[in-house]
């Protein structure tokens, strides 16, 4: 370990030549776990919580999640944004079951030409999931009724009794949100798991909202087949499609509680105004390059967008112009987005990324860096580094 700070005079280049020895009459630097203690009292702060890129490719909260789930005593971690709502299992498999009962065989989902080809497509997936689940899982409960009948006898439109009795009439009117509750009886993700509540009052607050502006208010109309046909559309168009599309998004009120004995996964924005024994900030996962793609993040080379727009706008307003160009303007939120990420530790602050990041890389037989505000350089690109900050 050697001490990481702006009097230290060698630059990031010969750090991994140099070594990591302690400085001399410097002591071994320990962490120790109080007794009480537990997993919720770690944060890791990062720009994005989301598990996979755009492209599919596994970003570093991914890999964090799968090792501390294989350690030999495993730690739970809570992360309900690191996934786009429509790809979690429990979320296909039980917005599948609510399309079974409403449309069976997509008799209405295939001929509506107003569906978008890739929501259309996910809508397909979930319903094989559903089926599966149905099949295969077979999930309890059991008794009074299985989850394959309660959706047979929605597909058929015919009430459930435990007699069978054939005098019974489907009602002229069901809500979905009624549908949705009874449905969460075979789903225990969204009973038992911190992750799953989150997710089912995403789904329901898509409802709720949705019953609002919508002529059958979140409610299939059997009155007449054109009512049918009619309200069946409307739940696809305004419920269903936003979710299958990555149109709803895990809203931060969503969990304003953070479970206990999780290691949470959060973004730093986030995280405003919570505090943790230990914070974990990732600081430079994403980087092994020099990249103009993500200098934003670290470094920004030009405006970002909302500066631009906010200096296209401000000239018409009672602020006039501003004296600070947009690029300053862009330092100036990353240098406040980290500055929020290093005040949440209460005791220890950890901060994690490549080594690239430290050491440089070599490209065209020339030694690169990769100047990151988080890291301690500063506008002129110049590295200063940070007050008792250890490089580990």
């Amino acid at each position: 370990n050697k001490k990481f700070n702006s009097d230290n005079k060698t630059t990031l280049i010969n750090y991994r030549d140099k070594g990591f020895d302690l400085a001399e009459g410097e002591d071994e630097i320990v962490i120790e776990l109080g007794d009480d203690g537990s997993a919720e009292d770690i944060a890791f702060l990062t720009f994005s919580p989301k598990e996979l890129t755009a492209t599919g490719s596994r970003t570093f909260n991914f890999t964090l999640k799968k090792q501390l789930g294989r350690l030999r005593h495993p730690i739970e971690v809570f992360n309900p944004r690191g996934q786009d709502l429509q790809n979690i299992d429990c979320v296909a498999v039980f917005c599948g079951l609510m399309l079974e009962c409403i449309d069976p065989s997509s008799r209405y989902q295939i001929t509506n030409d107003k569906l978008p080809n890739s929501a259309s497509l996910n809508m397909k997936a979930w319903r094989r999931k559903a089926i599966s689940y149905m099949n295969d899982v077979n999930p309890e409960p059991h008794s009074p009724v299985s989850l394959e009948k309660f959706v047979t006898h929605w597909q058929i439109r015919h009430p459930f009794s435990s007699d069978e009795s054939s005098d019974m009439k489907w009602p002229t009117k069901a809500n979905l949100m009624e549908l949705a509750y009874k449905l969460v009886s075979w789903i225990p993700e969204f009973q038992e798991d911190d992750e799953g509540v989150v997710y089912l009052k995403a789904i329901t607050q898509t409802i709720t909202q949705t019953s609002f502006f919508n002529k059958y208010s979140a409610n299939i109309d059997f009155s007449s087949p054109e009512a049918e046909k009619e309200s069946i559309n409307e739940a696809l168009l305004n419920i269903f499609v936003p979710i299958a599309s990555g149109g709803v998004q895990i809203d931060e009120n969503l969990f304003e509680v953070i479970p206990s004995n999780r290691f949470n996964i959060m973004s730093i924005h986030q995280a405003k105004g919570l505090e943790f024994p230990l914070v974990i900030v990732d600081v430079g996962s994403r980087f092994k390059k020099n990249l103009a793609k993500d200098a934003n993040l670290r470094f920004p080379k030009n405006a970002d967008s909302s500066s631009i727009i906010q200096d296209s706008i401000r000239k018409y307003s009672s602020l006039y112009t501003n004296d600070r160009d947009s690029k300053d303007m862009a330092f100036d939120d990353l240098t406040r987005l980290y500055f929020v990420a290093f005040s949440r530790a209460k005791d220890v602050l950890l901060l994690v990324g490549l080594n690239p990041n430290i050491d440089g890389y070599k490209q065209n037989e020339k030694q690169m860096k990769i100047p990151n505000v988080a890291l301690g350089w500063n506008r002129d690109e110049e590295f200063i580094g940070f007050d008792n900050i250890f490089l580990i």
